[in-house]
């Protein structure tokens, strides 16, 4: 029985020191732990997830809870493209780079006591041609007869007999007509005009064109326009004229 009793008070002495020692042990492994590794035993608030691994700079993946998402690139707008010319727009006319004069006025629009209103006219009808209409040159001065005098009504009119020229016969080949265009161009020192007698001095381009696109070469000219009247109540007529 004393045997007994001495083991137990032995068992007693001894176990609390055996207890310490196990917690030493525990303790000092872990003090040794590498620093971010997890006891098992952690608990609590604090205490990391288990599995959880340290933060790196690998891009993070869309949709995960709690993950960064990276910005949505910006939309594109694709930009208009200029469909392709056909090889054979080339032979297209070109587009007109201003719009046409208008035609020469009639003699109703004309005020026939102006004799720069007849003189203009007179000069824009006489150049105003078109080969797919006209015979030849001198129809624009047929044409101009209300504002000249007969004699060149008459002279006109035996032109007309006359073989064309070759600058007509080159704007027939193209079917071409001519635009006429008149800018006043009197000198100083010119004559006053009298009562039955005037002159006037303009300067006439004409260019010989074509729906087709092709254009002549454009020639200038300055034209000396004589007129006269038999009386002052009459109307205004070209007797004569000359170029320059």
């Amino acid at each position: 029985m004393n045997d007994i009793t001495t083991t137990w008070r032995r068992m007693l002495f001894v176990a609390p020191f055996v207890v310490l020692l196990i917690l030493a042990v525990v303790y000092a492994c872990d003090v040794t732990k590498p620093p971010g590794s997890t006891s098992p035993a952690a608990t609590g608030p604090s205490a990391p997830p288990t599995g959880s691994t340290a933060p790196t700079d690998a891009p993070a993946t869309e949709g995960g809870p709690g993950e960064a998402t990276p910005p949505a690139a910006e939309p594109t707008t694709a930009l208009p493209t200029t469909p392709p010319t056909p090889m054979d727009r080339h032979d297209d006319p070109p587009p007109p780079t201003s719009a046409p004069p208008p035609p020469p006025p009639q003699a109703a629009q004309v005020d026939m006591k102006d004799p720069s209103a007849v003189s203009r006219a007179a000069v824009l009808t006489m150049w105003t041609v078109d080969t797919t209409k006209d015979a030849n040159a001198e129809a624009g001065t047929l044409r101009a007869a209300p504002f000249l005098s007969p004699a060149l009504v008459q002279a006109a009119r035996e032109g007309a007999a006359i073989r064309p020229s070759q600058a007509w016969l080159e704007m027939a080949g193209h079917q071409g007509r001519t635009v006429a265009t008149a800018v006043p161009n009197d000198e100083a020192g010119k004559p006053p005009d009298t009562p039955t007698t005037a002159l006037r001095t303009w300067a006439v381009t004409v260019s010989p064109v074509a729906d087709s696109g092709w254009r002549g070469v454009p020639d200038t000219l300055t034209v000396y326009v004589t007129l006269g009247r038999s009386a002052v109540d009459q109307p205004w007529r070209v007797t004569g004229y000359e170029l320059d």
